[in-house]
C-alpha cells in the first residue's frame, strides 16, 4: 500500500514537472544560447532549447515543444521541440530523413542504401577542394549546365550535340585547333589528304 501511494505522488510530480508547451513568440536566435518563448497553463515563459550535437533549428511559431525542469526546478526549464503535424510521412520502417519542415527539402537515407536529397530551391555548396568518387557512372542532367574555370579531361569526350567554342583557343598537342586556327593549301597527314586553306575551327 505504501509503494503505491508513493508511486501515485511520484507521478503526480511528474506530470506536474514535464509539460507540452508551444512557441508563442518568434525567436531572433543571437544570443549565446538559443532562448525561446514558449506557452503552457496559459502562462508565457522563455525556456532554453536543446538539439542533438551539431544539429539546431529556431523554431517557428506554435510548434510544439516538452519541457522538461532541471532539478525539479519550476524556474529552471528546458525544451526538446518539433512539428510533427509537418514532417515526411509515410516513411518506411528503418528510414532516415533530415528535413525543412516548411519547404520539404530533405536528405533521406533509404534502406536500400541510397541517398535522396531534394531542395525547393538552390542547392549551394562551398569548400575548399570537392571530390566525386563513382564506381560506375556520374550522370548530369539540366537545361544548361556552365563549367567556370580550367576543365582537364584525361579521357575521350563525346559530342554527340556538337561543339560550340566561338572565341576560345583549343590546343590539341600544342596545335592550336581553335576558332582562329587557319589550314593552308597542301596535303596533310602522310599525303592522304587534300586541303584548301581556309579558316579552321570546330564549330561545324
Amino acid at each position: 500500500m505504501f509503494k503505491q501511494e508513493v508511486k501515485k505522488q511520484v507521478m503526480n510530480l511528474l506530470q506536474n514537472l514535464i509539460k507540452f508547451a508551444r512557441v508563442s513568440l518568434l525567436g531572433k536566435d543571437d544570443k549565446q544560447y538559443p532562448i525561446q518563448q514558449v506557452e503552457y497553463n496559459g502562462k508565457t515563459k522563455n525556456i532554453f532549447m536543446m538539439f542533438p550535437y551539431g544539429m539546431h533549428a529556431n523554431l517557428p511559431e506554435d510548434c510544439i515543444v516538452c519541457v522538461f525542469p532541471v532539478d525539479g526546478s519550476e524556474q529552471n526549464k528546458f525544451g526538446i521541440g518539433g512539428l510533427p503535424s509537418e514532417r515526411i510521412k509515410n516513411l518506411p520502417s528503418g528510414e532516415v530523413v533530415f528535413f525543412h519542415p516548411k519547404t520539404k527539402s530533405k536528405i533521406h537515407f533509404k534502406n536500400s542504401g541510397d541517398i535522396d536529397v531534394e531542395a525547393s530551391k538552390n542547392v549551394n555548396v562551398k569548400c575548399n577542394s570537392a571530390n566525386i568518387f563513382a564506381n560506375s557512372i556520374l550522370d548530369f542532367t539540366a537545361p544548361q549546365i556552365n563549367l567556370n574555370g580550367a576543365v582537364n579531361i584525361s579521357e575521350m569526350v563525346t559530342a554527340n550535340g556538337g561543339i560550340n567554342i566561338p572565341t576560345q583557343t583549343i590546343t590539341v598537342q600544342d596545335v592550336d585547333i581553335g576558332p582562329s586556327h587557319n589550314h593552308s593549301d597542301g596535303t596533310y597527314a602522310a599525303g592522304s589528304t587534300d586541303v584548301t586553306g581556309n579558316s579552321g575551327g570546330v564549330n561545324p
